[in-house]
């Protein structure tokens, strides 16, 4: 039963795009402290490797599997640049929301940032008009 409700739930786009998420940020993580633990480097290097493992996971898996298109260099910039745009809106966020307590500050950012980009990611990063898979 538990498995017919997944596969039900992964045939909507934006349950894949949020499980993608989920498991981006756990690379993220897995490899920033990898390179914590066993390399010993600084935590902003660790942060940097762990940034870019979740990026080319992240990008690769919403492109195919998500929004069913193909790899494309417009693309990856144009996921980048949303991406990194997402980054700067929650630290923007963050500073602004001063009257909230730092826990639900994250909470706000933590649900209305993913939302919003998939919502850029499906009509601009991977609109109809982009290269879709064969």
């Amino acid at each position: 039963m538990f498995a017919h409700v997944a596969q039900k739930l992964l045939r909507l786009q934006i349950v894949r795009y949020g499980f993608t998420g989920v498991v981006a940020t756990g690379i993220h993580m897995l490899v920033a402290f990898a390179c914590l633990y066993w390399w010993v480097v600084n935590l902003w290097l660790a942060n940097v490797l762990g940034f870019i493992s979740a990026f080319v996971f992240s990008y690769t898996v919403q492109s195919l599997l998500v929004f069913k298109r193909r790899l494309a260099l417009k693309n990856a910039s144009i996921f980048f640049l949303v991406q990194f745009s997402a980054l700067l809106v929650s630290i923007t966020l963050a500073d602004t929301l001063t009257e909230l307590n730092n826990y639900l500050r994250v909470v706000v950012i933590a649900f209305l940032l993913p939302m919003i980009t998939f919502v850029v990611h499906k009509f601009w990063t991977f609109s109809d008009k982009g290269p879709q898979q064969p």
